[in-house]
Order: C-alpha cells, then structure tokens, then sequence
C-alpha cells in the first residue's frame, strides 16, 4: 500500500472469480473468499488511487447469459450506489489470458494499470498484461499465508492446508500451462 497511497492510475484492472453466479435464491450476490479482491479495488477507488474500474471477466453459461461474472458484480456495485459513471466492464473474456487480450478493447497501454487480483494469482495474471503490452503496478490481495508465530497445531494436518495447496497447485499448472502455450 505504501507503495501506491501518493499516486494515481487511470484504471484499476480487477479479475473477477469472486462470486457463485448460480447460487440460489438469484435475488443477491454471493461472495466467496475472493471477495477480497472487489473489497480492495473499492478501497482503492475511494481513496482516488484509481479513476476508474475495469471489472474483467465473463464466465457464464451456454445457457445464461446473464451470469457473466462481471455484470453481476456490476449489478452489485449498483446496488449500493457505487458511481457506475467510473466503472467499465469486459464480459466476453473465459479465462486471464482473455482477460488481458480483450482489455486494449478498453484501455490503451499508454499507461500503467493497477492490477487487482488474488497474490496466488498474480504471478500468471500480470504476465498476460504485459504481454499485452501493459505496464502492470501490482496490487495483489487474498493472502493465504498463516502470520502466526510456530506451533505445534501448524504441523497437525487440516482441510485448510488441502485447500491451500490445491490453489497453489492450480496456479502453478496454470502458469506452466500458459508458459507453454505462449501466452506469456
């Protein structure tokens, strides 16, 4: 934070995989541990740290349109009078690399982005915006990193530990995945 606190972007660039878009009853948002991400990029645009909001990600299904992820969140943001005038949203993108392919559709590379997204994902998420040509400024949110001091309960095996490897896990195959592919 002490990083960005006396500066100003044009666009902060937020990834969406925050929500269950197929959740019922459909009448509300329901967040999941990625929230985090939206958290921090309001934060930030509150602060006048970005100008604007640029929500990526599509996602839905064959059979509803309507569960892109972004426009849910944008349905969200409305809900509670965020000014929408300083949002923009990219619903067509399936995955980061589309995120980052789709977003000169939106934004010149001109200057750099804030890019908002989990610390896990970062590493593969500003590799696509740069290949893309963007100069990235980090803003990495949703750590999973345990600031406790040692313990003997750190060794005992637990559900949470899986779930954490398993994002690592998924991150890893996703860079490596990408890298071979040649989206960066």
């Amino acid at each position: 934070m002490k990083e960005i606190e006396d500066k100003n972007y044009t666009y902060g660039v937020l990834l969406t995989g925050m929500t269950n878009t197929q959740k019922l009853p459909d009448d509300r948002v329901y967040f999941h541990q990625n929230a985090d991400r939206l958290l921090q990029a309001m934060m930030l645009f509150k602060q006048g740290i970005i100008d604007t909001l640029y929500i990526s990600g599509g996602g839905a299904t064959a059979l509803r349109s309507d569960l892109q992820e972004a426009k849910v969140i944008l349905n969200y943001l409305k809900s509670i009078n965020f000014p929408l005038n300083r949002v923009k949203i990219e619903i067509e993108s399936r995955n980061t690399v589309e995120s980052a392919q789709l977003a000169s559709n939106y934004i010149s590379n001109n200057y750099p982005i804030l890019l908002i997204t989990s610390a896990s994902h970062m590493p593969r998420a500003s590799a696509c915006f740069e290949k893309e040509g963007y100069e990235v400024v980090r803003f990495p949110t949703v750590f999973l990193t345990v600031d406790d001091t040692i313990s003997p309960a750190m060794f005992i095996p637990s559900i949470d530990a899986l779930k954490k490897w398993h994002i690592l896990f998924k991150e890893w195959m996703g860079y490596s995945a990408y890298k071979l592919a040649g989206y960066i």
